[in-house]
Formats: structure tokens, C-alpha cells, sequence
């Protein structure tokens, strides 16, 4: 009977002693969203007046940008150099979702447009962009247009 019991008591305690994982409240990201936001904003300004190596900026060091025709181009100057067939045509990115995967990195979702005299299909699609926090803002680590 003390077994049957003893059983008992530890099969009703076992889920409580269980490790429970730690519950975090939700981040308030908007403040990065904002900034990721200007990001986004400060790039494509760049491009439309012909600041390439101002549109590179927003990446970081070793940053990354795959073209259309998946080229990689690796560094600011590489990029830099690969966005200037861009010049005279103007740019459109808008941001549709910010993943975040911890505070300081987030993977960004949107759609980009190009228009211009010597625009070639395709003229819009989608991109996805790993943004890492470096100092206290925010830069481009790896960029990939669809």
C-alpha cells in the first residue's frame, strides 16, 4: 500500500518538477523596426541619385548581395561597384515582415520595383535580407532579390 502511494505521489509530482522553459514576454521591437525601416529608406535614396557607394554603405563590412542572376557580391566596394548598371533607374523596396531571430538580427521579407527608360523584365519582385545590428544601427549582412 506505502509503494502503491508512493507511486502515486510521484507520478502526480513528476510534471511539476520538470524543467519548464523560461517564458519571455514579448520584445517591443519597435523601435529596430523604425530603424530598420530608415535603413530601407536611406538605401533606396542612394540608388535613385546615383550614391552607389552611399547605397553600399548599408551594408555591413563583409556584407553580402546576391543579383538577380544570383551573383555574389561580397564587401562595400563589390557592392558598390555591382549597383552601378543602376544608374538612371529608380528604386521602390517596401518591407512586408521583420523576423526577428534574436535582438540583434533579423531577417527581413519585402517586394522591390524598378522603373526607368532602360528597365528590362523583371521590373519588380521579392527579396529577403539578414539585417544585423552593428554599433547602434543597422546594416545589410546579406541581401538576395527574386
Amino acid at each position: 500500500m506505502h509503494l502503491t502511494i508512493g507511486l502515486l505521489a510521484l507520478l502526480l509530482a513528476a510534471p511539476a518538477m520538470q524543467s519548464k522553459p523560461n517564458v519571455v514576454g514579448k520584445v517591443d521591437h519597435t523601435a529596430d523596426e523604425t530603424a530598420i525601416q530608415k535603413l530601407t529608406t536611406d538605401f533606396v535614396d542612394a540608388i535613385n541619385k546615383g550614391d552607389f557607394k552611399g547605397a553600399a554603405a548599408t551594408y555591413d563590412a563583409d556584407g553580402a548581395y546576391f543579383s538577380i542572376d544570383g551573383e555574389k557580391h561580397t564587401g562595400v566596394n563589390d557592392i558598390a561597384e555591382s549597383f552601378s548598371h543602376l544608374a538612371g533607374i529608380k528604386v521602390a523596396l517596401k518591407v512586408t515582415n521583420i523576423h526577428w531571430v534574436n535582438p540583434d538580427v533579423a531577417v527581413v521579407q519585402g517586394t522591390w520595383q524598378v522603373s526607368g527608360q532602360d528597365v528590362q523584365p523583371p521590373d519588380h519582385g521579392d527579396y529577403m535580407a539578414v539585417i544585423k545590428k552593428v554599433g547602434r544601427g543597422w546594416k545589410y549582412a546579406e541581401v538576395r532579390p527574386w
